[in-house]
């Protein structure tokens, strides 16, 4: 009986921690008011009054765990951190089914003052009414009027926003406009959006490959739709669906300055950043013509069907500069240049690692034709390969347990292991194998 009862204590125990940015707050009511007792700094008034235990505290403090048994004087609450790029590190705290609340937090930052008067407290009603309060000044009055179903006594300020659906099974549903409520009885103001993104899961889009798109607010969505996108937080959400896609028209974007065809640049307090672009299939397919003169017809034909699969699956080949705003004004002509030059060496680089692929992989299946079936190949081999002895000695256990030789055709089985490949490698050299079809060689 003794056991069931603790047990069920345990049962009412409430976890608390801090550490890697997160923490446990509570509000105690103090004086008609109520006071904020952050886990971290508080734990030992905490416990005194509501019993339980610390834990675990790790030796630099920056980290502890713990539980409490009596929860009477205290009231979880939850905070959004404001030492972070984006205010999207939420962890609200549910006061009643409808309100849930949010102090600003720093983290391991002792003083908590300057916190909690530079930033709002978010309290949440429903899904899209956000208030903004102030803890030192109206917070307890704002609190009483919301749990106890008082009106307001202010007009909020709606915000309105138009979104594209992305979702799959929502197809027919176009653009939406979503609608916030906002109280900002604060003062400054902070992107109420940032704390509603529960509401815009239909319009996520995910982040694109290409750097021109994220520059221009770019994407794709899941049926494929190209996009126009606003960030929210660290996430991006569809705004507007488009017809064609403007950089491949070299249409102007907002805040940019067209340069040349395909090359566009934004002035900045001290320096300019210059983005150009081309369409990747045409560039690729370009150099690919080139590299595959350099083969024989039959090979240089093979050559270019595999780039096809080869070559990154991007839209645009893109290059990004960033220089000094006197630099760039004085010799704009130059910088473009270096634009330009940027995106026909990443095009040259992918093309000639595609094509050295190539050529590795067309003569070691020379190689693997050349060597003859019966051919009896040892451990010793292996370690002349270049191969280590534990290595080799896994490898033979896997495939070929208590032998110590094979064949070649046996072994050719597992020529897609790159170990084994040097094994062939290394035997055609060395016994002076030819190949039937010539060996092929890229330039330096």
């Amino acid at each position: 009986m003794a056991k069931y009862m603790e047990r069920r204590n345990n049962n009412k125990r409430i976890e608390v921690r801090w550490g890697g940015g997160d923490t446990t707050l509570f509000f105690a009511p103090h004086d008609g008011s109520v006071e904020l007792l952050d886990y971290e700094y508080d734990y030992e008034w905490i416990h005194e009054e509501c019993g339980g235990m610390l834990y675990y505290q790790s030796r630099s403090g920056a980290s502890g765990a713990g539980y409490i048994e009596k929860t009477e004087k205290l009231v979880p609450v939850g905070f959004y951190r404001v030492d972070t790029a984006y205010n999207d590190w939420h962890c609200p705290v549910g006061l009643t089914d409808e309100v849930s609340i949010m102090l600003p937090y720093v983290s391991h930052e002792r003083d908590k003052k300057d916190t909690l008067e530079k930033y709002p407290v978010v309290i949440i009603v429903g899904k899209t009414t956000i208030i903004y309060c102030g803890f030192y000044t109206n917070m307890n009055e704002i609190l009483r009027k919301v749990l106890s179903g008082e009106k307001m006594g202010f007009e909020p300020r709606i915000l309105k926003r138009k979104f594209f659906n992305t979702n799959p099974y929502h197809y027919w549903i176009y653009e939406e406009v979503v609608e916030l409520e906002f109280y900002n009885l604060f003062g400054y103001s902070f992107y109420p959006w940032e704390f509603v993104t529960a509401i815009l899961e239909d319009y996520k889009v995910q982040y694109p490959e290409e750097l021109v798109y994220r520059i221009f607010h770019l994407s794709t969505s899941s049926d494929g739709k190209l996009v126009r996108t606003v960030r929210i937080g660290q996430q991006l959400y569809a705004v507007e669906a488009l017809d064609t896609d403007p950089l491949e028209k070299g249409e102007s974007i907002p805040g940019w300055e067209t340069a040349d065809t395909h090359i566009m640049y934004k002035v900045r307090e001290n320096d300019v950043y210059i983005v150009g672009w081309e369409l990747a299939k045409e560039a690729y397919e370009k150099k690919v013509e080139r590299i595959a003169r350099f083969f024989p017809e039959a090979e240089g034909e093979e050559f270019k069907n595999f780039a096809k699969n080869s070559i990154p699956s991007v839209k645009y080949i893109e290059f990004e500069l960033n220089v000094p705003k006197l630099l760039f004004f004085m010799y704009k002509g130059e910088q473009l240049a270096k634009v330009r030059k940027g995106i026909a060496h990443k095009v040259t680089q992918d093309a000639f690692s595609t094509a050295h692929q190539y050529v590795a992989d067309f003569n070691d299946r020379q190689v693997l034709e050349a060597v003859p079936d019966n051919l009896v190949i040892t451990l010793n081999d292996s370690y002349a390969a270049g191969n280590c002895q534990p290595g080799t000695q896994a490898f033979v256990d896997k495939f070929f347990p208590g032998k110590t030789e094979t064949t070649a055709g046996e072994l050719k089985k597992y020529a897609d292991n790159w170990n084994v490949m040097r094994i062939f490698r290394l035997i055609a050299k060395r016994d002076g194998i030819t190949t039937s079809k010539v060996k092929l060689e890229l330039p330096e």
